[in-house]
């Protein structure tokens, strides 16, 4: 965890609207709040991110515990799945929307 990684997609919406859902802003019900989630066993929100287009986000990656993911003990890899929320939709949970930590101890 804690590497940065880029998402690309459509729909992010404008920066404003971002960063008003992104900080649950008066108006936003906490199941609106924009966020980027690791998926596996528990999902896990990213640490930081950041708008960059209405088709980019930068999201630091969380530190993934080890006893709740299925590790390749042969490749040193854990795959997971990207999953992000923007103004109360949800991204599909597809291949497309895989992530891979890589030298995992």
């Amino acid at each position: 965890g804690g590497g940065t990684i880029t998402i690309s997609g459509e729909g992010f919406g404008t920066q404003a609207e971002w960063s008003e859902a992104a900080s649950g802003g008066t108006k936003k019900r906490a199941v609106e709040r924009a966020t980027v989630s690791i998926l596996g066993r528990r999902p896990l929100e990213c640490r930081s991110t950041t708008w960059v287009s209405d088709s980019s986000l930068r999201c630091v990656t969380p530190a993934v515990p080890m006893v709740s993911q299925p590790l390749d003990t042969n490749t040193r890899t854990l795959k997971t799945t990207v999953s992000v929320v923007v103004m109360g939709r949800r991204s599909d949970a597809n291949a497309d929307a895989s992530l891979t930590y890589t030298n995992v101890p």
